[in-house]
């Protein structure tokens, strides 16, 4: 077993930063690159990868993670590694930290690959029962719920973090390629390959609450769909692999949203999408333009990078 890296002074973490930072894979070299939420100016990683890899930015906005063969895990200021902990797969589809940083779960391409990691001593907790395939994962705001979407025979599950137990699992939902909690935890959003594309569902039973699709979102019985809400929980944007590609709803009650605008891009492969800590932008990978940020009123876009595939994106959960 490999120990932790430790740089920082005592054996702690490193220091939160101050500034909100926008992570995004590539696939191409350098594979990594790191922005500037405020200014879009490109910064210096500190590090460089080998092969892509998603990404994700610790809630102290002190640390990333990725995977390089080795879970790896370093100072988002200067790049220095902190920990590097062996994992089962060498390749993730989607990671994410748990609230208090303290796990980081990683959903693989491998049929029955989800693994979570406490970052503390590089332990894998056991988990009896895993989804096939995969594709995202994410923790509740809370931390007591781990969900994983994935295009096997299990779409969605959903653990209860104190002992790993499953809640629920469905297997008729459709190929879940995203989902995400609302803000104070009472509904998981999942997006899949088939109309309705975004489903609200209750996340401890499992229970329908609401759906919603754009209506120019056709044939996307092969979608790569993806959900994020924005962090009041009154928005929530969508990615597709169809045009128009992006589009964002007011969410006026569970069962209840309002198409607001549609932004023309071509999502045709991870379809990643992330908001900015103040809702104002929401960070997209489109093939057409490479990373893109868009205004979430206006929908004026400003372009960080021209070209190149994405295959992570992160942004730091605080305003400068």
């Amino acid at each position: 077993m490999l120990m932790p890296i430790l740089k920082a002074s005592g054996g702690q973490w490193p220091a939160p930063v101050p500034q909100a930072k926008i992570f995004a894979g590539w696939s191409e070299a350098p594979f990594v690159r790191k922005y500037d939420a405020d200014t879009w100016a490109l910064e210096s990683t500190g590090f460089s990868l080998t092969d892509a890899s998603p990404l994700a930015i610790s809630p102290s906005n002190s640390l990333v993670a990725y995977v390089e063969g080795n879970l790896k895990v370093r100072n988002l200021a200067n790049g220095a590694l902190v920990y590097s902990w062996p994992i089962s797969v060498g390749a993730a589809s989607d990671i994410a930290f748990s609230p208090d940083g303290s796990m980081v779960a990683l959903a693989g391409n491998s049929d029955l690959y989800l693994e979570v990691i406490e970052l503390a001593t590089g332990a894998s907790i056991s988990i009896s029962s895993r989804p096939d395939s995969p594709r995202s994962v994410k923790f509740n705001a809370s931390g007591t719920r781990l969900a994983v979407g994935g295009v096997g025979a299990t779409k969605i599950q959903v653990y209860r973090v104190s002992d790993w137990a499953t809640l629920w699992t469905s297997t008729t939902f459709g190929n879940c390629w995203g989902l995400t909690f609302s803000p104070d935890d009472a509904r998981l959003y999942a997006a899949r390959s088939a109309n309705p594309a975004v489903r609200a569902l209750n996340p401890d039973t499992g229970a329908l609450l609401g759906t919603t699709y754009a209506p120019s979102f056709s044939a996307v019985g092969t979608s790569q769909a993806r959900v994020r809400v924005n962090p009041a929980g009154t928005q929530m944007a969508v990615a597709m692999d169809n045009y128009p590609g992006l589009a964002l709803f007011t969410i006026n009650s569970p069962t209840s949203f309002t198409r607001v605008g549609a932004a023309n891009i071509d999502t045709s492969t991870a379809g990643l999408i992330e908001y900015l800590a103040d809702g104002s932008q929401i960070a997209v990978a489109d093939l057409d333009s490479g990373l893109a940020l868009y205004n979430t009123t206006t929908f004026a876009r400003n372009v960080l990078n021209p070209s190149g595939i994405l295959t992570g994106l992160a942004c730091s959960p605080l305003v400068s």
